[in-house]
């Protein structure tokens, strides 16, 4: 009975939102299956498994209830792994006959195509054929991700069209989100939002000193960050980004401000510095660091020295106490023991 209820659960979510296959997913593997079902139930753990690893990520699902009943699958298949093969589209690829499965994406009929880009789901709709599907995976890899440093900054601050810059610092973890598969699956879920365009910028160095004079953004307390920049004024994504279903929230923040840009706070830039103010700047934060590395330096080397000066009065205390008046005590005992011994 639990089994059929876990399966209606799945069954009539047809209108849920994809997120909601993770929270089915996470329900059903509360359940204890018996023995009799424990086929369904280890290809709902299979693709639940797959689901909840690349929900954020990239997940591709084709659909189909038999190969031989479909031929079409066998062209779809071969279609994607050629596609997935040459290194273009890195995705999870999976085949799936579950309807329980398919109902949580929105999937009505065997054979489907669908995928799951950034917590975004983006049915296939067209005819299936060789060239449709490879125009369909390479529709995701429109967008383009620029670089962003010290000597194109002022360009981009002062374009019209908005530019979301992925901030993080090279070195302390927030690198691979924001140069690995994570950022650029989030911008290629955005593949239809018209006029912006999108950038990573490392916050190390010169571009630490930019963020912080001209943007007032300081990463050492939340990274990474996200910041929109446009003619001269920006706005700061105020939620924590490296958590599950921000995806959705990234994609609200960045449509509103395309559609409605008149109605946003947004906030001044600061005035751009002049060559002789970055060196000082620069000269100073670095001095700044050599500062405090130098504080932790000293205060390491005094309390290293506390902790050894305060071992040794501990030691010469137990020397002239208790601890030579037991080794006294016990070389007189032996001294006697050989006395008497003697004698």
């Amino acid at each position: 009975m639990l089994f059929h209820v876990f399966l209606w659960l799945l069954i009539f979510t047809c209108y849920a939102a994809p997120h909601d296959l993770l929270a089915n997913c996470k329900t059903v593997l509360k359940g204890n299956m018996r023995p009799s079902e424990m086929t369904f139930w280890q290809h709902v753990v299979g693709l639940c498994s797959v689901a909840e690893q690349h929900f954020d990520d990239r997940l591709i699902i084709l659909f189909c209830a038999n190969f031989y009943r479909y031929p079409v699958c066998k062209l779809v298949d071969y279609t994607l792994k050629q596609e997935l093969r040459n290194g273009t589209h890195d995705a999870m690829y999976v085949v799936s006959d579950s309807m329980s499965f398919a109902r949580d994406l929105h999937v009505t009929h065997f054979p489907a195509l669908t995928q799951i880009i950034a917590g975004r789901l983006t049915p296939f709709l067209t005819k299936m054929n060789y060239q449709n599907i490879k125009d369909w995976l390479h529709k995701f890899n429109v967008k383009s991700i620029i670089s962003i440093n010290y000597t194109n900054f002022e360009d981009v601050v002062r374009n019209v069209d908005p530019t979301a810059i992925f901030m993080y610092r090279n070195g302390d973890g927030c690198m691979d989100a924001a140069q690995g598969r994570w950022w650029r699956n989030l911008v290629r879920s955005m593949y239809d939002m018209p006029v912006i365009q999108f950038a990573s910028m490392d916050v190390n160095d010169w571009n630490k000193l930019i963020m912080r004079q001209r943007l007032h953004v300081d990463l050492s307390d939340r990274c990474p960050q996200l910041v929109i920049v446009s003619n001269y004024s920006y706005i700061l994504f105020e939620k924590e980004i490296l958590r599950r279903g921000v995806t959705d929230d990234i994609r609200s923040f960045i449509s509103n401000i395309v559609q409605f840009s008149a109605k946003v706070s947004w906030r001044s830039v600061g005035e751009d510095l002049t060559d002789i103010e970055f060196q000082y700047e620069f000269m100073e934060e670095d001095a700044m660091e050599v500062t405090s590395k130098s504080k932790f330096i000293i205060i390491g080397v005094t309390g290293g020295i506390g902790v050894i000066a305060l071992a040794v009065s501990i030691f010469w205390g137990l020397s002239s106490s208790a601890y030579t008046n037991d080794y006294q005590s016990l070389y007189v005992t032996t001294e006697q023991m050989q006395y008497g011994h003697n004698h």
